[in-house]
């Protein structure tokens, strides 16, 4: 549904393109479905959208230095798990909830 927020979300650090990000996110995907890397959280998740709503969206959320990078990405994760949204990143942060 365009426009709309997915109640799921996954915050994630690059230095890439974000059109490039997602490629290599998909491309990840694609090689766990295979059998050629682990599943991971994030990897269902992925699959899961794009089966079914046939597309994945990427968006960015600030623009910072490389040295605040990690803290302004798990601000975003905090405060997006306090505001209610499932977050995929459980290695750093206590809003982690399991989607399968």
């Amino acid at each position: 549904m365009e426009g709309s927020v997915p109640s799921t979300l996954y915050v994630g650090k690059t230095k890439q393109e974000l059109i490039k990000r997602m490629a290599q996110h998909i491309s990840d995907m694609k090689r766990a479905v295979d059998g050629k890397n682990e599943w991971c959280l994030k990897t269902r998740w992925m699959k899961q959208v794009l089966e079914e709503r046939g597309d994945l969206q990427i968006s960015a959320l600030s623009v910072v230095p490389s040295s605040k990078a990690f803290d302004i990405e798990s601000e975003w994760i905090t405060y997006l798990g306090m505001a209610g949204f499932s977050m995929l990143n459980g290695d750093n942060s206590k809003f982690y909830n399991k989607v399968v």
